[in-house]
């Protein structure tokens, strides 16, 4: 699994990194990041500056955990969502009108976030 990892994270050109990081701070939704406390590839400080872009941000940091937080930790990442989730205003969730995402012309087919039904 690692290797896999390695392999997908080292293949993807920066362009599409560097474009979604120029898009996050135009990310208006409510963002839960469940962050590995112990991990070494992805640390905390790297959680506590994306939380610091993303404008409605919650960061939380998880013991006992490490790259893979839904195989380390699935129940607790399970009841965080849960209680992320049921602590917001449900007209945060309401259908929103489908963005592409940067470096796409848009349009149905274009990969981007769709509208919630």
């Amino acid at each position: 699994m690692r290797r896999d990892l390695r392999a997908f994270v080292t293949s993807v050109h920066r362009r599409y990194t560097l474009a979604a990081a120029a898009a996050l701070p135009d990310f208006d939704r409510p963002v839960l990041l469940a962050w590995a406390a112990e991990d070494r590839l992805f640390p905390m400080s790297l959680g506590r500056r994306l939380a610091a872009v993303l404008p409605d941000a919650t960061l939380i940091a998880l013991p006992d955990s490490y790259t893979f937080v839904p195989e380390d930790q699935p129940d607790r990442l399970a009841e965080l969502i849960v209680e992320f989730i049921g602590g917001r205003r449900a007209d945060r969730f309401t259908a929103q009108p489908a963005r592409p995402f940067p470096g796409n012309k848009g349009g149905a087919d274009a990969g981007g976030p769709r509208a919630v039904r």
